[in-house]
């Protein structure tokens, strides 16, 4: 997942902090962080996001039954998103040591305004605890990590200036590419996974196949800075990710492609969430 800088973690004695988390009518896009400390030095087991993702539908089960069932069972992309725990993870054997002084952070966005919606109510009456299995953290504080806004928003704000788009992965990440896992962050399929969410969700659906050709044909990839890092992969175990940051360019000539170049631009700020 992209993500926000994180902001400077607290010490465990800190009181948890109580922020206003008021956003428009209107949004359709906001992101959360979590702060959450370990109740002890316990241990996650390697796929211990799936129980972040259980946690969260079982949230959103006992508030909105009929949003649950369509988060559930819905045919089209999934319109929240969640990290993995940011923060020192020790590798042991097939599992992760928390550490019990540690405060780690988790990300939580929503992508459609149904979802921002339930987000609002949410967000009033937390729990004291996101239940994982054999490893409760306590919420500490949870705070605006992505400001709301909307798809339209987004899609007509300026242009970046100089004329790039950079992207950090701070969590391992993999993508499918001809069916292997490819440990890059190679822009065809960095932007396909954003277009894919973006037709879903914005209803300015476009070209996604179009798109992508262009993207094959003019995104370069003028820096980087990457390292090889293992990533969960279902019923595959672990497999080869990456983390670290790129910057991707166009070439002069996808100018001449008006509304691909502003959807460049666009899915540059959507990435993020």
């Amino acid at each position: 997942m992209v993500k926000p800088t994180p902001r400077t973690k607290k010490r465990k004695s800190d009181a948890p902090s109580q922020p206003m988390l008021d956003w428009p009518a209107d949004t359709e896009l906001v992101g959360l962080i979590f702060e959450l400390n370990p109740r002890a030095a316990d241990y996650l087991y390697a796929q211990y996001t799936i129980g972040l993702h259980a946690w969260f539908l079982d949230q959103v089960r006992q508030t909105d039954p009929e949003l649950s069932a369509y988060l559930h069972d819905g045919e089209s992309e999934k319109p929240f998103t969640i990290s993995g725990l940011e923060g020192s993870l020790l590798t042991s054997g097939k599992e992760f040591q928390l550490h019990e002084d540690e405060t780690y952070r988790w990300y939580v966005t929503a992508l459609s305004s149904r979802v921002v919606a339930w987000m609002i109510e949410w967000r009033k009456h937390l729990p004291a605890e996101v239940e994982l299995r054999n490893a409760p953290l306590e919420i500490r504080s949870c705070e605006i990590a992505l400001p709301p806004t909307t798809y339209q928003a987004l899609y007509e704000a300026d242009f970046p200036s100089p004329a790039s788009i950079s992207l950090s992965f701070t969590s391992p990440t993999s993508f499918r590419r001809k069916g292997y896992h490819l440990p890059l962050p190679w822009p065809v399929n960095v932007f396909h996974s954003y277009s894919r969410r973006w037709n879903d969700f914005s209803q300015m659906p476009v070209d996604q196949e179009a798109f992508l050709e262009w993207v094959d044909e003019k995104v370069l990839i003028t820096r980087h800075k990457l390292e090889s890092a293992k990533v969960a992969a279902g019923k595959k175990g672990m497999v080869t990710g990456f983390t670290g940051s790129v910057e991707y360019r166009l070439v002069r000539e996808a100018t001449a492609h008006s509304e691909f170049e502003r959807l460049f631009y666009t899915l540059g700020k959507f990435a993020p969430y």
